[in-house]
């Protein structure tokens, strides 16, 4: 468990809010997803919220490593982000669950004064934190503990939602869908998710999960399992991968495939500080939303795994030609960023001329495609206009691959998923064209 500074992280310190207990509107979804873009908690936890006009209740899990020194700390960070996206909010209290005791949790209440009394300097850290108190207590709400059992527990899926609720001896579970998964995973998800809704709650018999489908094809899948089919099925599956070893074994090297650039962090060594700033700008790309080559990681692992090897000239070498391969993704966002604020094809077209010399995209060759800008707002605004935009940026224009095999996909799919399917088909029938006649070169 890290131990976090609430005076160094200076996240206070800027505070300002209105104590005047006033109505303020938010959402549950709007605190979850600004307590996630704060990272104040792992990534891994899963984190509750109910808004009432009262104070705001935030519901996460406890970190086993946590003592209450801890947990008050980020008690008031969280307190801190939720009075951020609202300063009205007049009291928000966090509640730690403890992950093997459903019923049980740390509760700490934090109001706006207590937090603009810190940042003002009229109470210390220390004083803070004395002042606030964590006390254990237990829920009785089964569908409340069967909501939050159910959210951490999820495994196989992205990150999704999941809501439950009981009608009588049935707990039934609602999640979102993710289509990327086939049958037989979802098959597996749903008898995860029927084995802790059975733990978290005794008394139902019936599990009833349906995954729901936020694209326009709107089919829902749904399964229904008994405790003893649940229970034959865990049991069966568990034997089978008995005499299945999962080893674990000491990585000498970081690795591609297991960098995370959102919680790296650089090593110690040659040129610490361009490197952090490298990590930095990767950081500023993904939360942007920009889809940056693997290279990039590559590249960055390369340099990180070669700090004793390399001398200090040659690691600079690397460093500069990633700082480059970099800039031109920079480059491609504020272009993107450009194109939206005007939100027109004259933006477009204008962008397509502005700076011709350069290259769309980190590699050197003129002939490459400018990165991809993962962004659903630009595309769904103007398409067209977007499509001639990138088309623009290449040498060869329609005519080369990345137009047709990765730019018209990514639009499509766009349009796709926000039930534009219909809008779509043009440029599904302009991809199959281009295709068809650069077929063979």
């Amino acid at each position: 468990m890290k131990k976090i500074n609430l005076a160094a992280t200076a996240l206070l310190l800027a505070f300002s809010l209105s104590l005047a207990q006033k109505s303020y509107a938010l959402t549950s979804s709007e605190v979850i997803s600004a307590i996630d873009k704060a990272k104040v908690l792992d990534a891994s936890i899963r984190v509750n919220a109910q808004v009432t006009p009262e104070l705001v209740y935030v519901s996460t899990y406890k970190n086993p490593k946590a003592n209450d020194h801890d947990c008050k700390i980020e008690a008031v960070l969280l307190a801190k982000t939720v009075m951020d996206l609202d300063s009205k909010v007049p009291r928000v209290e966090v509640r730690f669950f403890h992950q093997n005791a459903l019923s049980r949790y740390k509760k700490i209440s934090i109001s706006a004064g207590d937090v603009k009394a810190f940042a003002s300097g009229s109470m210390s850290e220390d004083q803070l934190l004395a002042s606030l108190a964590l006390t254990e207590e237990e829920t009785k709400d089964a569908n409340a503990r069967a909501t939050s059992y159910l959210q951490e527990n999820q495994y196989v899926r992205k990150k999704k939602e999941v809501s439950s609720r009981i009608d009588k001896d049935i707990i039934i579970i609602s999640a979102g869908l993710d289509p990327t998964l086939d049958d037989d995973f979802l098959k597996l998800e749903a008898l995860r998710l029927a084995q802790k809704g059975f733990e978290a709650v005794p008394d139902v018999k019936i599990a009833e999960i349906t995954f729901y489908d936020a694209s326009a094809d709107l089919t829902n899948r749904t399964i229904r399992l008994n405790r003893d089919e649940q229970k034959t099925l865990s049991e069966g599956l568990a034997s089978l991968l008995k005499d299945k070893e999962l080893k674990s074994e000491q990585a000498t090297k970081l690795s591609p495939e297991a960098f995370d650039v959102t919680s790296y962090k650089a090593k110690d060594g040659k040129l610490k500080a361009e490197r952090e700033a490298l990590l930095n700008r990767l950081k500023g790309l993904k939360e942007a939303g920009v889809g940056y080559s693997k290279d990039i990681n590559r590249d960055l692992v390369e340099i990180e795994n070669a700090l004793d090897s390399l001398d200090e000239s040659q690691l600079r070498d690397k460093i500069n030609k990633l700082s480059d391969f970099i800039g031109k993704y920079e480059e491609n966002l504020k272009r993107a960023k450009e194109f939206k604020a005007a939100g027109g094809k004259d933006q477009a077209a204008k962008a397509g001329k502005t700076d011709s010399g350069s290259a769309g995209t980190a590699s050197s060759g003129a002939a490459s495609a400018p990165a991809v800008i993962d962004n659903a707002g630009v595309i769904l605004k103007d398409p067209e206009g977007y499509v001639n935009y990138l088309k623009g940026k290449l040498k060869g224009g329609e005519n080369h691959p990345n137009f047709y095999n990765k730019i018209l996909p990514s639009i499509i799919d766009t349009l796709k998923k926000a039930g534009r399917g219909q809008e779509a088909l043009k440029f599904e029938q302009q991809m199959n064209d281009l295709k068809a006649r650069n077929a063979g070169q």
